[in-house]
């Protein structure tokens, strides 16, 4: 056999260097891109709350640690509790009455079922009272406690994996969740969450003697410490990996629901919140197979809690959304209208009818609307006219550089043209004049002066980077 050939061309088998290192620097950009886009990605302030959360979850817990009558008597002490809570605006006489309406529900329906012993009826009433407060707590208070309780139910496979009871990890829940009621730092809050634990853990297992109730104790506060410390942070991180995951699959699916779009709005967003609460559930769905064992067809409920709350949550916000816009645009055509009688003053008026109103309508909690509502009402005529001017410039000038972006260059001269006239009538002239001296402007020397507000907008940009 002739191997010349072969010996004379050992490079057909080299790898070429600069291929790889071209393939590597492609994979380095498109992972920073990656991580740019999800580092970009904003944890959410808001938190949803309701009384139809804190039931099912209070049901669940209750059900994991005691079967189906603590489940009952915590999803009603729970549901009373929160009707308390929001008639009294006070979480302290909140946690009270879920305590005893849960306790007493737990009592009444095991002496109706024959069940004599004390001690049962006392360990099953404490448990029933701390599965009622977890769901009461979680429809009424923080968004710290919802994330703790989010936190706790991720961790319960986990812990079923070590073979540790359902309900250490609910009285370590209860007693994370506790101190965020209260007015204090981080350090007291910890110091009561470690209290509580302790309390509970000797509380509830002294029936096995001292040394067990010991061992309970401090599991329960080293979860305690556990889930008050870093739920927070890991919430934050499930956000964030549930939101790019969400944003990655919407691009996807967008292309296939064009028939949404024939849809009414209110039925658009029931359509939605069914579409992402069925998908929502298959992660359920797996730690109701890991609990089946323990509380049977109970498990079921927890995709069906999920399915249920993921598609309210998500139709609601979506219709809130549309409502918002709705109300937004009405409002604008009202305020320009306003601005070309030269009535700047009604134009103020519209302008905080409408922040009022899409507040009503947004996801933030009781205490920020109305903070937000006494800070607004503060605001005088000048410092209102002022707010109103920054708002709709920052619509026209965004809505003129995302036209010219898009090759649209009339709709951006007009944009821009728009945020001139709105300065000159701020500035004290009559929008006819202002408009007439505007639009005599060339359209080339308003395209001139956008890619100047580009230009400079880049290099602030580039500044900061470096």
């Amino acid at each position: 056999m002739d191997t010349t050939n072969l010996q004379n061309k050992p490079h057909s088998l080299t790898i070429d260097k600069n291929y790889i290192q071209k393939l590597f620097e492609n994979i380095k950009e498109n992972l920073q891109k990656i991580k740019e886009e999800f580092d970009s990605i904003p944890i959410s302030d808001k938190y949803n709350v309701s009384a139809l959360r804190g039931a099912i979850n209070a049901g669940l817990w209750g059900s994991i640690i005691g079967g189906p009558i603590t489940g009952a008597s915590s999803i009603t002490g729970s549901v009373i509790g929160n009707l308390v809570g929001k008639k009294t605006q006070n979480p302290i006489l909140s946690l009270i009455t879920s305590t005893l309406i849960s306790s007493a529900a737990f009592s009444a329906l095991s002496l109706g079922m024959g069940i004599n012993n004390p001690l049962s009826i006392i360990v099953g009433a404490i448990s029933a009272a701390i599965a009622s407060n977890i769901g009461n707590l979680t429809s009424t208070a923080s968004k710290e406690i919802n994330n703790n309780n989010s936190f706790a139910f991720k961790l319960l496979p986990l812990a079923l994996a070590f073979n540790l009871p359902a309900t250490l990890i609910t009285t370590s829940t209860f007693s994370s969740q506790l101190p965020n009621i209260f007015e204090a730092d981080e350090n007291k809050k910890l110091l009561i969450g470690i209290l509580t634990s302790l309390g509970l853990g000797f509380g509830l297992s002294i029936i096995g003697g001292p040394i067990n109730a010991a061992i309970f104790a401090f599991l329960n506060t080293i979860l305690t410490i556990i889930n008050h410390k870093f739920s927070p942070k890991t919430e934050n991180l499930f956000e964030k990996v549930s939101n790019f995951l969400s944003s990655k699959i919407s691009n996807f699916l967008t292309p296939h629901l064009s028939f949404l779009s024939k849809l009414p709005k209110k039925l658009k967003g029931v359509v939605a919140g069914i579409l992402i609460g069925g998908v929502s559930t298959l992660g359920a769905s797996t730690l109701a197979t890991i609990l089946f064992p323990m509380i049977g067809p109970l498990a079921l409920g927890i995709p069906l809690s999920v399915f249920l709350l993921t598609s309210f949550s998500v139709a609601n916000k979506i219709n809130n959304i549309n409502e918002i816009q709705e109300n937004t645009d009405k409002y604008l055509q009202k305020i320009q209208t306003a601005i070309e009688q030269n009535n700047l003053t009604e134009a103020s008026k519209l302008y905080k009818e409408l922040i009022i109103k899409n507040l009503e309508l947004s996801e933030i909690n009781k205490e920020q609307k109305e903070e937000t509502i006494k800070q607004l009402n503060s605001l005088n005529e000048e410092q209102l006219k002022q707010a109103l001017f920054q708002e709709l410039s920052n619509i026209f000038l965004s809505n003129s550089i995302k036209y010219y972006i898009n090759k649209n260059t009339t709709g951006a001269v007009e944009e821009f043209r728009k945020l001139i006239i709105l300065q000159q009538v701020f500035n004290g002239q009559e929008y006819s004049k202002a408009k007439e001296q505007i639009d005599k402007i060339p359209s080339q020397q308003i395209l001139q002066n956008i890619e100047y507000y580009l230009q400079q907008l880049n290099n602030n940009k580039k500044n900061q980077t470096n």
